[in-house]
């Protein structure tokens, strides 16, 4: 079957009709609220080894949802007081390329600190290599939604992913040496959903928000149209026509950030590639184009324009690093 590829004027002309999950609200109250319950228990370690003059860099960790230990790395500019920070989440399955030399760095030398967070379960760098299922079985690719098939959609990895983000601010706010009314989140793949939805509930911290090729978004027309690894455990996960599989499917609404789109008050760039298989245009559009806030879209026509994804992290960075700036 042809794989149905939008144009631009199909992407650009994109809007959702949107009715919210009956819920929605009161669901998400109902999970930060035992969120909030969980101690946060930071802590940081200072690396010696990658620790200089101008910067010092400390590996963390802190708790979150399901009781899960989050871990990532903190760098802090030195000789600076309270200084912007920017949160960094990945895709699924999927690093950021060279994420010290292309983020890290940058940041820190504009003053602005970089939070960089594992996604849950991402931990092993094994889980990146994406491994292709054998004939026995053996090297079956990761499915971190389906292997929690029965589990109360409250305890989900969607729903867990989001509530790490908001532990991400949360952890922020509590060090001295960071503006927590000047962070900046940028998201790519998966992670602009956590990125979506911690600028949608910590407007107060959140002040710029940069998107990478943002998906699953807009479900309805993402899973029909992405051709990665996420839609296709997903398309797995909710096929059938049972009540489990309707009421799932009524569900995973919950966790879809157009529903919070117009709730986004800081300025976003979003950047998205019309070629792009795994993290389809349109779907993304769709968001783009119901956020009512100050905003703008990076578009590559072709894949081979930034195969490395060198200049969409550059011009992403300095669209936080200048918004940040002005914020603080």
């Amino acid at each position: 079957m042809a794989i149905r590829r939008p144009g631009f004027d199909e992407c650009y002309q994109a809007l959702p009709e949107l009715t919210r999950p009956a819920q929605f609200q009161s669901f998400w109250n109902s999970v930060i609220l035992s969120l909030k319950k969980v101690p946060l228990e930071p802590q940081l370690k200072l690396r010696l080894k990658r620790t200089f003059a101008r910067e010092s860099l400390h590996d963390v960790q802190f708790r979150s949802h399901n009781d899960t230990v989050l871990s990532g790395y903190l760098n802090i500019p030195r000789k600076l007081k309270r200084v912007p920070a920017v949160i960094t989440f990945h895709d699924y399955l999927s690093d950021f390329e060279r994420v010290n030399e292309s983020i890290t760095e940058p940041l820190s030398q504009a003053g602005i600190a970089h939070l960089y967070l594992k996604m849950r379960g991402h931990e092993n760098p094994a889980v990146f290599a994406r491994p292709t299922r054998s004939k026995d079985g053996a090297g079956a690719p990761t499915t971190f939604f389906l292997d929690q098939q029965g589990q109360p959609f409250e305890r989900s990895f969607g729903v867990a992913i989001i509530l790490d983000a908001l532990r991400g601010v949360d952890f922020l706010r509590l060090n001295r040496n960071i503006n927590h009314t000047a962070i900046g989140l940028m998201g790519r793949g998966l992670g602009c959903v956590p990125a979506l939805f911690a600028a949608a509930f910590k407007p107060e911290s959140v002040r710029a928000l940069g998107l990478e090729r943002p998906g699953p978004v807009w479900h309805e027309e993402w899973l029909q149209l992405s051709q990665s690894p996420l839609a296709r455990e997903w398309n797995e996960w909710m096929k059938g026509r049972s009540a489990q599989k309707k009421e799932l499917r009524e569900k995973m609404r919950q966790i879809d950030p157009v529903y919070l789109s117009q709730e986004i008050s800081c300025p976003v760039l979003m950047s998205t590639g019309l070629e792009d298989a795994e993290h389809p245009a349109l779907p993304g559009f769709g968001l783009f184009n119901l956020l009512r806030t100050e905003k703008a879209v990076q578009i590559f026509t072709d894949e081979a324009q930034d195969p490395d994804h060198k200049k969409e992290h550059q011009q992403q960075v300095e669209f936080l690093i200048e918004t940040l700036r002005a914020k603080d």
